[in-house]
């Protein structure tokens, strides 16, 4: 697991720093304001289930496969009703967030708020199999991928490049999580069940909520500082100082 966060923060860091050099600061002050605006986004998006899919697939994954398929069921279909709602969300409030003619541009991120949000409850159900070794072999991967889509969209395109690039590596990873979380339901008789899921109803309320307002509060104030930023003289600049 360390060594997935290692892998997956190298690519990152190494993805932002090619946006920095091809872009230069005032447009990658744009570029940061998307990024944080994504983040920001499906942290609430999230609404905690990857979190909730690790404690509950870990407990009943051998004793209980089938309320394991169950969470794991009602977990996917919160998490694809929520990226839709976040990603619209997102669309809709970009223009009057930005403004000016990157404001098309920048509505691309709809696509990262998806699969992001997607792949939170995934990541999380990976770990309750304690599949380790497939989430770092992702991470592997994409710390490859990663750098070399942005680089090649951002030369080609420059903003909607890279901002494109934040949706096409997250649907890279949300491709590989979902088919090697069906592996591993398989290997362990767990199939994700829409059948009856709303039995595990009550388990959004004792621990999504909660995890996902621990999460809300400082990811809120992170994105109204860059939002503040960009405002001021020059703000898409300092924003991108502030950003690397």
């Amino acid at each position: 697991q360390t060594l997935a966060n290692v892998l997956s923060q190298a690519g990152t860091l190494l993805s932002l720093l090619i946006v920095a050099r091809l872009l230069g600061n005032v447009q990658y002050g744009r570029f940061a304001l998307v990024q944080s605006t994504v983040v920001a986004f499906t942290t609430v998006a999230a609404l905690g289930l990857g979190i909730t899919a690790t404690k509950y697939v870990s407990e009943y994954r051998s004793t209980d496969p089938r309320r394991a398929g169950r969470v794991l069921g009602l977990s996917s279909t919160v998490a694809m009703i929520s990226a839709a709602v976040f990603a619209v969300a997102y669309f809709v409030a970009c223009p009057s967030l930005v403004g000016g003619t990157y404001s098309g541009a920048m509505q691309i991120g709809a696509i990262s708020v998806v699969f992001v949000t997607l792949n939170g409850y995934q990541l999380g159900a990976l770990a309750g199999f304690e599949a380790f070794h497939v989430i770092a072999c992702v991470s592997a991967l994409a710390a490859v991928a990663n750098p070399l889509v942005t680089a090649l969209l951002t030369m080609k395109f420059g903003l909607p490049g890279a901002v494109a690039a934040l949706g096409s590596n997250a649907f890279l990873v949300w491709a590989i999580y979902h088919f090697a979380m069906r592996a591993e339901c398989r290997k362990r008789n767990c199939e994700v069940s829409y059948r009856d899921f709303r039995k595990e109803g009550r388990i959004l309320l004792a621990m999504s909520a909660p995890a996902s307002l621990s999460g809300i509060i400082g990811s809120a104030a992170i994105w109204a500082t860059t939002v503040i930023l960009s405002r001021q003289n020059n703000g898409y600049a300092q924003l991108a100082i502030f950003s690397a």
